[in-house]
This record gives C-alpha cells, structure tokens and sequence, in this order.
C-alpha cells in the first residue's frame, strides 16, 4: 500500500511537471505576437511603438513562465559555470556542424517552408529589428532553459543519460515541427546539437549562444 502511494504521488508529481511543462512553452511564445500584423495595419506602415510594448510584454510574460521551472527542477543558477574560450569553441562548432548537416539535407530534399519565407518578408519591413530579436535573443533563451534546462537537465536527469538526450531533441523538433517530415529532423539535429553542447560545457549559456548562433547564421543567408 505504500510502495502504491509512492507510486501514486510519483505519477501525479510527473502529470504536473508536463502541465507546468506545457503551459510554460505555450506563454514562452508570446515574444511572436509582437510581430504579428493587425488588422489597421500592412508591413510597411505598423504602428511600432505598440509592437515594442507588445515584445516588452511578451518577454516578461516568456520570463515569468519558464524561469520558475528551470529554477525548480534544475537548480542550477544560469551564471554558475564561468565563461571559458574551450566551452565557446565546443558551443561554436557543434553550431557550424549542426548547420552544415541541416543544409545538406535541406538542399538535397530540397525543403522549404512557408511560415520561414514569411518570416523573411518581415526582416524587410519596419518590424525586421523585432523579428530578428525574437529569432536569435529572446526565442533562444527561453527554449534553451525550457528544453535543455528543464527537460535535459531537470525533469529528465534521473533517466539514463542518452534518453534523456533523444527525449528531449525529439521533443524541440515536435514542439517546432509538429510532424514526421525531414524539416522535422532538421530541427531533432539541432536539437541533439544543443543537447550535446549542455551535456559537455554543463552551461545552459553555451546553449543559448548556440540556438541564437545558428537562428543567425541560417536568416542571413535566407535574408541575402
């Protein structure tokens, strides 16, 4: 009877980490709404100011929601592991790796997406310095401590060290792919990249740097 009670509580302390888990991706997106055209508007006269307060809002909100879990189940203050040239190169090359890899297999199937072509329309316009901070700031922190903080280095630590690992870059290139595609498995490559880097540097900065490094790297040769 105890041994089911444990059982019970360690299943309910699992559904309320998925619900805390899930709720904190859907809010760590509100930085995107800043770009969202309005109805009064067109994507070349936006009422800036409102979109600015809308990002300002939206990452305050992104905060708030991922940062509590990342503290809760990791532990580990961002800022604990100093800054070392060794980690910025491992962080560097699995980045320029991950990108060749992805671009290979993009070339070669050919791969497209509407939604990143969009996206590269409204780097041309008045709301481009906003997308591009939504693309390589405030989209990398919070899906670096929510996916590879949270999940790889939290919920998931007390599994075995590679599961943890393909969990959670299937989860990243579900949460962004939502489907069996080859763009999909683009996405579980960087996925693994940004896993591997946080196993080997133990730095979710590292992890940041890469995701905003490699969100750079691909929009600008999409933007030129």
């Amino acid at each position: 009877m105890k041994q089911l009670g444990k059982i019970t509580l360690s299943l309910l302390k699992a559904i309320g980490f998925f619900i805390w888990f899930l709720f904190s991706f859907i809010f760590m997106e509100s930085p995107t709404l800043a770009y969202i055209i309005c109805d009064n508007e067109t994507r070349n006269n936006v009422n800036i100011c409102h979109h600015v307060l809308v990002l300002i809002i939206g990452c305050l909100v992104g905060f708030v929601s991922v940062y509590p879990l990342y503290k809760k189940v990791n532990g580990t203050p961002i800022w604990s592991v100093k800054l070392s040239i060794k980690n910025l190169l491992i962080s560097f090359g699995f980045t320029i790796l991950s990108t060749l890899i992805e671009s290979i297999i993009g070339n070669v199937l050919k791969l497209g997406s509407s939604n990143d072509n969009d996206l590269i329309r409204l780097l041309h316009t008045q709301l481009g310095a906003i997308v591009f901070f939504t693309l390589v700031i405030s989209g990398p922190i919070f899906e670096s401590m929510l996916f590879q903080g949270s999940l790889q280095g939290g919920i998931f630590k007390k599994l075995n060290l590679w599961l943890a690992i393909l969990l959670t870059s299937l989860l990243f290139a579900f949460a962004h792919g939502y489907e069996l595609s080859w763009s999909t498995f683009q996405l579980f490559i960087s996925g693994l990249s940004f896993s591997l880097i946080y196993l080997i540097t133990k730095d979710i900065k590292m992890v940041i740097f890469s995701h905003g490094l490699l969100n750079l790297i691909i929009w600008i040769f999409r933007f030129f």
